[in-house]
């Protein structure tokens, strides 16, 4: 009996040591899977099944905006200047670039077509960065391969979620003032490229990291005035597809890019990140990025939009005279004030929208909020908008820093005073602009921006295609007979 119980036990023991071992050697395995490597199984693992409808209806909604927005800024000089110099050297016939005749190689299409979605300034974000690369990036890629329409879904779904995480980690704030414009955009075109590819947990783990390393826009752009970031924009599609292929082919990206010591988010935002966000409420995912796209109703810097809203706010209840205004004073976050308070006088399209002056005079003047009528070259030149610019004080304002980047999620805080000439004060607050997740466009303002951009490029019964299409996404066998409807007719 004693030898039994002797022998029980030792049993009992190595049955206890074994499982304590297995728990412990778990625990070392999981601390030592990177965060690329958990973020790149997220996205090679989500399956269409596993999103919730509302996700999936999200992304429909960003697939339409985004669409619209790159046919509505198709004609715009920058986006011409791109599709020009792509003419000349690529001959390929791959993918459409959406509302031309001219088909191109899958990255270059991808690059074409979100370029293209920048021209107007008009493009949906997440995490308060433009995700026009995502979609028009997975639709490439899909029409190569011919996929299938839940496929392109569930790859923008991976791709903002991923993405959307990555951005987090980071301090907008910090980003800006060291000069660097969102380095975090090549790697959203990455995963959803590499959905679409079908890449393997390994092969899109070594795509997001080869795109972590690839390098960044500078600021320097919006302080001089030009529109290079629709540049930045397109090559992060461009560069999201090649990572994509290279991976698939094998080619190896440093696995480690996140934690490093130099690695991604140590050399952009050093010492403001916090890599511990990169991996929450990832098993389940928690769809969490998905959940926060917000969009443009005003063809503008978003860092206008609170100020628009504001200004409006005073137009309508008061009915102003702008010759009765003496001053117009507008506080807000010194990141933004910094941003879009540097223009008191405008020269063009690009001047105007990245003008605070511009916008809050030409919304007190005209009673209504930007159109891209707005900003076409004789409204530039509107007398009584020039002369109400030149009494517009802007104000950075560390409270409003603090609250904007600190504060409730979204919130993008404008505080506006106009004093008329006889000392009245008029004072109007936005916390949450219009397009903001508090203050969301509604479904029939989605479509009505999408068909009053679509319209410009493609015949009106080819728009309601194509909208019709889009909302029954999920049901296309290929997304070929999406893109088709996209391509100009002879």
């Amino acid at each position: 009996m004693c030898d039994e119980l002797i022998k029980r036990d030792k049993n009992v023991n190595e049955f206890v040591d074994k499982a304590v071992t297995e728990a412990l050697k778990e625990e070392i395995v999981s601390e030592m899977v990177t965060a690329a490597e958990k973020l790149g199984r997220l996205a090679a693992g989500l399956k269409f099944e596993d999103i919730p409808a509302d996700v999936v209806d999200g992304a429909k909604d960003l697939i339409l905006d985004t669409i619209g927005d790159s046919l509505g800024g198709l004609f715009e000089p920058e986006p011409r200047k791109i599709i020009n110099a792509l003419k000349r050297y690529d001959k390929s016939t791959t993918s459409t670039i959406w509302g031309e005749r001219y088909k191109a190689s899958v990255d270059n299409a991808a690059f074409a077509n979100t370029a293209s979605g920048e021209g107007n300034d008009f493009v949906a974000a997440a995490g308060g960065i433009g995700v026009a690369s995502i979609p028009a990036t997975a639709i490439s890629v899909g029409e190569e391969v011919k996929a299938d329409g839940k496929t392109i879904i569930t790859s923008i779904v991976a791709a903002i979620e991923v993405w959307w995480r990555i951005g987090s980690a980071m301090s907008n704030a910090t980003l800006s003032k060291r000069a660097f414009y969102w380095p975090s955009l090549p790697l959203g075109a990455t995963i959803a490229a590499g959905k679409v590819l079908n890449l393997t947990n390994e092969q899109m783990t070594w795509a997001l990291a080869l795109a972590a390393s690839t390098g960044a826009g500078m600021w320097e752009v919006f302080d001089e005035g030009i529109r290079a970031k629709l540049l930045f924009h397109g090559r992060s599609a461009n560069t999201g597809v090649f990572c994509s292929y290279l991976a698939k082919e094998g080619f190896i990206g440093p696995t480690r890019i996140f934690e490093a010591e130099r690695g991604f988010l140590k050399a952009y935002t050093d010492p403001d990140y916090d890599v511990s966000k990169l991996t929450q409420k990832i098993e389940p995912v928690e769809f969490l990025g998905t959940r926060q796209i917000v969009y443009k109703p005003y063809p503008s810097c978003r860092a206008t939009h609170s100020s628009i809203g504001a200004a409006l706010k005073i137009a309508q209840e008061y009915k102003l005279k702008a010759e009765d205004i003496d001053s117009v004073t507008i506080t807000l976050a010194t990141r933004d004030a910094d941003l879009v308070g540097i223009h008191p006088t405008v020269s063009s399209k690009f001047d105007a929208q990245f003008s605070l002056h511009y916008v809050v005079s030409s919304t007190i003047i005209e009673g209504r909020v930007p159109t891209l009528d707005t900003f076409m070259d004789e409204k530039l030149r509107d007398p009584k908008v020039l002369e109400l610019m030149k009494r517009v004080k802007v104000i950075g304002d560390e409270a409003l820093q603090k609250l904007r980047f600190e504060g409730p999620p979204g919130i993008h805080p404008s505080r506006l005073l106009v004093v008329t000439k006889d000392g009245k004060e008029y004072r109007a607050e936005v916390d949450y602009y219009k397009g903001s997740k508090k203050n969301p466009l509604t479904k029939e303002e989605l479509r009505a921006k999408f068909e009053m951009q679509a319209k410009n490029s493609l015949p009106s019964e080819r728009v309601s295609q194509v909208y019709s299409k889009v909302q029954n996404l999920e049901k296309l066998g290929e997304i070929n007979e999406l893109t088709r409807l996209l391509c100009a007719q002879e």
